[in-house]
């Protein structure tokens, strides 16, 4: 499926707080460092600084095992706009959704907000060992600028800290 046909099916909106059990569903399936219900509740809150945004898919989403899933997460993004900055805090796409471009589909958002917001610069952490984020990342225009030794648990690893400058 590509993004065209898949952005048809798909709401983009803010998140609510109806949306976590769904949300945090798929955190779990996507972290072994997943988000709290608490720390969910306090970016849906948040108006001034946070936008988290979530990708719904629209009606009945049929996996390529068969199975049936009414209007399920398809993926999430939390980012927060401080001054002249966005850094996304979370990205998040359900595995039933990988592979269907929906990362870029959450980072070209970012961007047009950005744009809007005439935003100096995107940052952002990613597991060193997840080099699938990383080439996205690094194909969007984020560069490696840092290392957070230690940042992440479950297991311990460092974090790369990247940077979009040109928005």
């Amino acid at each position: 499926m590509n993004l065209s046909l898949l952005s048809e099916k798909i709401i983009l909106r803010r998140m609510t707080l109806d949306d976590l059990d769904d949300i945090l569903q798929v955190e779990k399936q996507c972290f072994t460092m997943p988000w709290t219900r608490g720390m969910f509740v306090n970016e849906i809150s948040d108006v001034k600084y946070s936008h988290p945004i979530l990708a719904r898919w629209e009606g009945e989403y049929l996996s390529e095992e068969g199975a049936v899933f009414a209007n399920p997460v398809c993926g999430y993004a939390v980012f927060w706009k401080i001054i002249d900055e966005i850094h996304i805090g979370n990205l998040a796409i359900a595995p039933l959704f990988r592979r269907k471009g929906l990362a870029s589909f959450f980072l070209e958002h970012i961007f047009k907000m950005a744009r809007e917001w005439k935003v100096v610069h995107i940052t952002l952490e990613v597991r060193a060992s997840n080099q699938g984020a990383i080439n996205l990342y690094k194909s969007f225009g984020f560069r490696e600028i840092a290392i957070r030794k230690q940042y992440y648990l479950n297991p311990d690893e460092d974090a790369i800290v990247m940077l979009k400058d040109d928005i």
